[in-house]
């Protein structure tokens, strides 16, 4: 893709130099005139060209970059949190405390974590 892209951009350059020097020994040896028209219009179309191609490239470019700089920061800050959550698996399992993921051993499955019933007061026995 990069070597297409290259050689459209090299045949761009290659015409718009042909039209503008053509339209440069024109003017040396005579003024312009109307049947210098075509020289001229292939020398401002190929100008153009070439310049939104250029640019467009380099805008494309830049959004690349910036959009893998901001890919590698949210791996980066994901794979953080993911260190911080191993971290406290390995503090939970040296200390003999379940995981986290899912509620206690010793507790009901609806019963929220702690043996507190819902208001935060100890359950009735």
């Amino acid at each position: 893709m990069r070597t297409l892209i290259g050689l459209l951009l090299l045949s761009l350059l290659g015409i718009a130099w042909i039209s503008v020097r053509s339209l440069l020994e024109s003017y040396r040896e005579n003024a312009l005139g109307p049947s210098d028209t075509p020289a001229v219009v292939a020398s401002i179309v190929s100008i153009g060209t070439v310049i939104g191609v250029l640019t467009g490239g380099i805008l494309t470019g830049l959004a690349k970059l910036v959009q893998a700089r901001g890919q590698s920061e949210a791996d980066r800050v994901r794979a953080e949190a993911d260190m911080v959550r191993a971290q406290a698996e390995m503090v939970r399992a040296r200390a003999g405390l379940p995981p986290a993921d899912g509620p206690p051993a010793n507790d009901p499955p609806d019963s929220p974590p702690g043996g507190q019933a819902p208001g935060g007061h100890p359950p009735a026995e």
